[in-house]
């Protein structure tokens, strides 16, 4: 069955930085012929025309933009009538097409209503299953590890006790994270030497109306966890549930932070990851996916998980959607037309104040002498480039059959 692919970012953030909704662009990766991708605005024909040398068919792919500019909101396009009935007219069969998104929130939800596609996932499965503390109470229940800590935390009293208990039982420092939150965002780590004068950052923090633009304070929830410094590894592993409750693993990475250690900046193919852990990834993840697919739950989620010096594998995490690193997994699986394992592959968040005010045309041409190539068989993707214009900002996705030959490109891309 054929696709209708939105990617929209279906996430209520505050403050949304210029094109930070154009991430719908990534829906690309996943289209093959007889899809319908839609996109906010229009995905530049030289950047098809590159991925389509490196090994996709864009030929008989139906691409839909608005006609008219979108607010920068999560929610615009779902209440733009005019872009819904563009959608329509571009389908001629609804029941022909599943819809594929990176989010099924409600608004995609309403959305499949309004267009009559079909869908494996429902809405209430999003809010059901992505709080932080669903997932250590679940976790906890599974005999599956995961940090040291405490969840559906509501006070600034309960978290401060909790909080002094971590330090008073051996951690240096102890993370907040606020249960709606996603991409780092609502995380706040506090150091032991210091805590005492945060106190009103506590307060101020667990009192915030701005956490991901949630005004209703019945959401604001948090976990309390010991931040773990002697961490070697952060593996991140996905699966897709299927419509009858079929358990698959999709793929399985090592991400790579900023310095902060919480916000993502990329991840490298699963053979940065020792054997022994990825067999322990497989095995509790699947445990844990099928009990979420007894629950009901379908469609793509990821865990994200640390193991420590000693060898312990700590759950740290759930997303009931697709992630970041699905779609450098996508990528290598299209332009090598393989799983292998002989692929390896490294994706990586670039900033460059000389990238501010150019277009992706110009970054093409800028990484000439690196882009994939299937001659090769290695090369340079740049993706998830809304926000290049506003803040020189992109991501690179390199692929090689040669591990060393993926650190030299994102060195080179680093140098430009």
């Amino acid at each position: 069955m054929n696709k209708v692919i939105f990617h929209n970012l279906s996430i209520p953030y505050a403050q949304p930085l210029i094109g930070m909704y154009d991430f719908d662009k990534n829906g690309i990766f996943y289209a093959v012929p007889g899809d319908i991708v839609v996109t906010r605005s229009k995905v530049s024909k030289a950047y098809l025309d590159f991925l389509e040398s490196c090994g996709y068919d864009f030929g008989n792919v139906t691409f839909v933009s608005s006609d008219e500019g979108l607010e920068n909101t999560c929610n615009s396009p779902f209440e733009n009538n005019t872009f819904i009935n563009q959608i329509k007219r571009n389908i001629n069969n609804p029941n022909a097409y599943t819809f594929d998104s990176f989010i099924f929130s409600k608004l995609e939800s309403e959305l499949v209503n309004q267009l009559g596609l079909v869908s494996i996932v429902n809405a209430e499965q999003f809010q059901k299953f992505s709080t932080k503390s669903f997932f250590r109470t679940t976790a906890k229940e599974l005999g599956i590890p995961v940090p040291r800590g405490f969840e559906a935390v509501t006070t600034v009293y309960d978290a401060f006790v909790k909080i002094c208990y971590l330090f008073l039982t051996g951690f240096k420092r102890v993370v907040s994270k606020y249960d709606h939150g996603s991409a780092g965002i609502g995380t706040k780590i506090y150091h032991l030497r210091s805590f005492l004068s945060e106190l009103n950052i506590l307060e101020n923090y667990f009192k915030s109306d701005s956490l991901l633009g949630f005004h209703d304070s019945e959401m604001r929830s948090f976990v309390i966890e010991g931040w773990y410094d002697n961490v070697v590894y952060s593996p991140s592993v996905q699966f897709f549930i299927g419509a009858e409750g079929e358990v698959s693993v999709v793929s399985i990475h090592n991400q790579v932070f900023y310095d902060n250690k919480i916000t993502y900046r990329g991840c490298y193919s699963k053979q940065a990851i020792p054997s022994v852990v990825v067999e322990k990834l497989v095995e509790q993840g699947t445990k844990f996916t099928q009990y979420l697919s007894a629950l009901g739950h379908r469609g793509h989620l990821g865990f994200n998980s640390v193991v420590l010096t000693n060898g312990d594998l700590l759950w740290v995490e759930l997303n009931p959607r697709k992630v970041m690193s699905s779609y450098v997994y996508q990528m290598s699986k299209i332009i090598y037309q393989s799983d292998a394992t002989s692929v390896y592959y490294q994706s990586l968040q670039v900033s460059k104040e000389k990238w501010v005010g150019k277009e992706i045309d110009e970054i093409l041409v800028e990484l000439s002498n690196v882009l994939f190539s299937k001659d090769r068989k290695s090369g340079v993707i740049p993706f998830n480039y809304g926000l290049l214009h506003s803040e020189g900002t992109l991501s690179v996705a390199v692929f090689s059959t040669m591990e060393a030959d993926t650190d030299k490109m994102i060195k080179y891309v680093e140098s430009l």
